[in-house]
């Protein structure tokens, strides 16, 4: 895997400094597949890449729909999220299954479990982008990748933030991570804003961070990442779009609560501005607000004082 991520740097594929993130990564997600996801990897470049490697490429899924041939049913799931490879035709007189594949690393192995459990059977092999590889596996075998990818990635980040904060946000870790696509938690460390993307420290100077510190100022601010570049500063854009890898098409919300030492990014959050807020209330609501019996108490202290 190491190799074929070394050689798509030297064909411009992947930049060396995304190269080096996705493979000190934890392999929750194939890293190619981790890549088209972030913004790290194009998918035609990808293409263009398998074509120079000697693979020919499907771009058009065509009308033919498949016929659900015995050997399909070895294609669950597992097996497609694990060696991104899937079935698209296999010819009975001549035993040859043709497979589509997104990262060809996988494809050794592939071919000796097809020849240990179909010893009879050869296979022939297409790359096929990203975005068409989604949409004929989910049409035909009704798995969704981008939820998938989302589940595992939220999984992971829920877990590795909660093991990681020790002030008891565990529990508000878990929840905005069940609002959101994925979740970046920030603490907020001598001036600057620091997040830890796998095995790698990421710090950035709030000063150069004017968009996110109004956030941080009004506690909750959305923006879309397409209209935002305009808004955004040149540290932030890196912070964003190279460090975090976010897509032009995605929804970002800052959220904090009133301590200014740490401060959540949720990408594509799935509750409302309410839900979201709701979770920071109990940690910013006056003590009176949180137990109106001690709030009844000092009342009435204060009056016997007068």
């Amino acid at each position: 895997m190491r190799n074929t991520i070394l050689k798509m740097v030297s064909k411009g594929v992947i930049s060396s400094d995304n190269a080096n993130r996705l493979v000190n990564m934890k392999q929750n997600l194939d890293p190619v597949w981790k890549g088209i996801i972030r913004g790290y990897i194009d998918e035609k470049k990808l293409a263009r890449f398998f074509e120079e490697e000697g693979y020919p490429v499907i771009y058009d899924e065509g009308t033919t729909s498949f016929k659900k041939d015995d050997i399909f049913k070895f294609f669950t799931p597992d097996v497609i999220a694990q060696y991104l490879v899937f079935p698209i035709s296999y010819k009975k007189e001549s035993r040859d299954i043709i497979l589509g594949f997104l990262n060809a690393a996988h494809l050794d192995s592939v071919r000796q479990m097809i020849q240990h459990i179909f010893p009879d059977i050869s296979t022939t092999y297409f790359h096929v982008p990203y975005s068409l590889f989604r949409r004929m596996v989910y049409k035909n075998f009704l798995f969704d990748m981008s939820k998938y990818a989302s589940m595992m990635a939220g999984m992971d980040t829920a877990v590795k933030l909660a093991a990681e904060v020790k002030d008891g946000k565990g529990d508000l870790i878990q929840q905005l991570s069940g609002l959101s696509e994925r979740l970046i938690y920030f603490t907020i460390e001598n001036g600057s804003a620091v997040f830890r993307d796998e095995s790698i420290i990421n710090r950035f100077p709030l000063a150069s961070l004017p968009t996110i510190r109004d956030g941080l100022q009004k506690h909750y601010l959305e923006l879309s990442a397409d209209t935002a570049v305009k808004l955004l500063s040149p540290t932030e854009k890196i912070l964003l779009f190279t460090n975090m890898g976010i897509k032009r098409d995605d929804r970002i919300v800052v959220a904090c609560g009133d301590k200014a030492e740490h401060f959540f990014i949720l990408i594509n959050p799935r509750g409302s501005k309410n839900e979201i807020e709701r979770l920071f209330a109990p940690a910013t609501a006056a003590p009176q607000a949180r137990n109106p019996q001690a709030a009844t108490e000092l009342v009435a202290d204060d009056v016997l004082k007068m």
